[in-house]
């Protein structure tokens, strides 16, 4: 999703097509004529993208006469779930187009976005490699460079004390870094012990050096903790993995069927498969997989799995794994490069109760081992969003006697057909941890109804406006900085200040 990153996200790209034809009517009397997307009518910020894609094309991994390129983004009029497609006129290699910004005010705009090649049926596969990109929006902005070029290093954007334990070690998951949000005056007395909150998706809750945005959540707790709104707390941010998908779901999905992948790098022309083969497929984030190869033998490791798979040939010329009931054919056109794989019994995810084991049985130890926390449950919490926020929900239900609290932020109850609202309809412990969960109207055509549904399954099961709050927000996309606008209440709701002496 880039982080995957890695998320399906939703907003409306504005664009005025009638405008839009009648400038490229009159585009001889331009000195620079460019497609453009326009929001508003009030003076606006601008930023010209110019993606150079001469070596794309070279290597063969773009096709200007079957494929387009474009940007997608996390502030309107950019959009995760659709591109703002630019153009080369002048058939050069560089594609540009000139995305306008609405001014809302005279501060800088951090604005998260990341190229991608599109053609039909690719849906979200030709993402460029590496993190999400981030601009500085103020008056007129210039971004020339190639796709897949690697962003300069950002030093993060930590608030307060934090602390990192690089490299935590699972007998269960695979090593990750951890940060540690120690409240004002935790310091000065060695006495007072805190509540504990847990976040996934650690580094995007505390930093926007890696993917643009971020919740912003050090800075809401510095902000509230100071003004006596909340209870000083402790927060441990979970950073995530390349295994995400898997670590993220208590339940596989097993594709039904042959999947086609199309290739999402360059090939090498060999009619050896241990030298074309390596390299990148896709259709979509739940069906990413990557081909490696070591000595004389093809893996397979689906980007919502943990492990890899090792491909035995078959005497047609196919592959499978005995073992994981697998079946690969790897695609060739006319000039014998691989373009493609079908394969049948792949699957995503499941990965999500060794998550919740290294959560309760290592890390939430290691934490009260190091700090001074109140270990109860009412004064133990966990959150997340996305992914996170359904793992946020297992997690709730699998350990209310470890979890007292829980931030259920957009969650994706659409995973293995909303399998966590059936779960929840087998809940019967006695207690009830409390709950705030939230939607966006802008994530996703089925995000509100799918929540309403996880909803009335918990009150079904004697969840009240006690215990539970649930806030649809108008206008809210499906990101880090919708999030942000929605933590100070979030924390305000677990943390409330005359809940603690």
């Amino acid at each position: 999703m880039g982080r995957i990153k890695r998320l399906v996200r939703s907003d409306t790209v504005f664009f005025k097509a009638s405008l839009r034809r009648f400038m490229i009517r009159k585009c001889f009397l331009l000195s620079l004529c460019l497609p453009f997307v326009v929001v508003g009518q009030t003076s606006a910020d601008t930023v010209l993208f110019r993606i150079d894609l001469r070596t794309a094309i070279r290597n063969g991994i773009f096709n200007p006469q079957h494929e387009q390129v474009g940007i997608r983004g996390g502030q309107p009029p950019l959009s995760w779930a659709s591109s703002v497609m630019a153009s080369d006129t002048d058939r050069d290699g560089i594609y540009e187009v000139a995305v306008i910004f609405a001014k809302n005010d005279t501060r800088l705009v951090r604005v998260s976005y990341k190229f991608k090649m599109e053609h039909p049926g690719n849906g979200n596969s030709g993402w460029e490699e590496g993190p999400n990109r981030t601009v500085m929006v103020k008056g007129k902005t210039t971004i020339e460079r190639a796709f897949d070029s690697l962003p300069e290093p950002t030093p993060p954007t930590f608030t307060g004390k934090i602390i990192t334990h690089s490299g935590f070690k699972s007998k269960y998951l695979p090593v990750r870094n951890i940060f540690v949000y120690l409240p004002p005056n935790y310091d000065h007395n060695s006495r007072q012990r805190y509540p504990v909150l847990y976040m996934h998706d650690g580094r995007n809750v505390l930093d926007a050096s890696v993917i643009g945005q971020e919740w912003e959540m050090d800075e809401a707790a510095e902000q509230l903790i100071l003004k006596g709104e909340i209870s000083p707390f402790i927060l441990v941010a979970i950073d995530n993995t390349p295994h995400r998908i898997f670590e993220y779901t208590h339940e596989a999905i097993v594709f039904e069927g042959k999947q086609t992948l199309r290739r999402i790098d360059m090939s090498t022309s060999s009619n050896e498969d241990l030298l074309a083969a390596p390299g990148r497929y896709g259709v979509d984030f739940l069906s990413n997989i990557s081909i490696t190869t070591t000595e004389k033998s093809l893996w397979l490791h689906s980007h919502g799995s943990a492990s890899k798979v090792k491909l035995e040939k078959h005497t047609d010329g196919t592959y499978h794994s005995v073992k994981k009931d697998l079946h690969v054919q790897f695609l060739r056109d006319a000039n014998n490069q691989i373009t493609g794989v079908e394969i049948t019994g792949l699957r995503t995810g499941g990965g999500g109760s060794l998550y919740g084991k290294m959560l309760v049985e290592e890390i939430k130890p290691f934490i009260d081992r190091t700090y001074r926390t109140l270990k109860a449950a009412k004064q133990t919490f966990v959150g997340g969003s996305s992914l996170g926020g359904l793992l946020t929900m297992y997690l709730g239900i699998t350990y209310p006697n470890v979890f007292g609290g829980l931030l259920v932020v957009s969650p994706s109850v659409w995973w293995k057909d909303e399998h966590v609202v059936q779960a929840i309809q087998t809940f019967k412990h006695k207690r009830h941890p409390k709950i705030w969960i939230d939607m966006g109207t802008a994530e996703s055509t089925n995000a509100v109804p799918s929540a309403n549904r996880l909803v009335a399954a918990l009150r079904a099961k004697g969840w009240t406006t006690k215990n539970l709050s649930y806030a649809v927000v108008p206008n809210a996309q499906h990101n880090e900085t919708a999030w942000a606008q929605r933590v100070p209440d979030m924390l305000r709701f677990l943390l409330f200040h005359k809940q603690w002496p």
